[in-house]
């Protein structure tokens, strides 16, 4: 799996297909209500030390004023998805979503599967720049000052 770099990039170019691993950029919608149904294909075999990892290295990021390779203008309740795929992700791909709120990214616990097609429009998608760690030898937890929902702190995770 991919040991996500504190380095990674939000880049907001275009391509002509499909990229590995890219983000979308959410926007809540008041007057949308579309009802989608169906099954989840879900990630299995996902390895925790190494999901919370990146989520708490992608979240620090966001927290950046350049993470973007241009100035974004967020608004309450717009939805960040990453998603990583590729060679060496078990289950295909992995997801992580994160949520605009009070000025800040939070991570995103309560989206319910459907709800980005029910009420969200796409408004911006893009891809990374310096992405991978050089070194993925392993992952371990210290206290860091990563703001949480509750004003507390995240675990912030480095690798060796």
């Amino acid at each position: 799996m991919c040991v996500v770099s504190d380095k990674v990039k939000f880049c907001t170019c275009a391509h002509a297909k499909r990229p590995i691993n890219y983000w979308v950029l959410h926007r809540f919608t008041k007057k949308k209500y579309e009802l989608i149904m169906g099954d989840i294909d879900f990630p299995f075999d996902q390895d925790p030390a190494q999901f919370q990892h990146n989520q708490a290295v992608f979240l620090q990021r966001l927290q950046e004023e350049d993470a973007f390779d241009t100035p974004m203008h967020f608004k309450a309740k717009d939805i960040l998805e990453i998603i990583l795929s590729g060679k060496g992700i078990s289950g295909g791909f992995h997801c992580y979503t994160y949520r605009f709120k009070k000025g800040m990214w939070i991570i995103d616990e309560q989206l319910r599967p459907f709800d980005l097609e029910n009420y969200y429009d796409e408004v911006q998608r893009g891809t990374f720049r310096h992405i991978r760690a050089r070194k993925s030898k392993g992952v371990e937890a210290e206290p860091s000052s990563l703001p949480t929902k509750r004003g507390g702190q995240a675990n912030d995770v480095k690798t060796d």
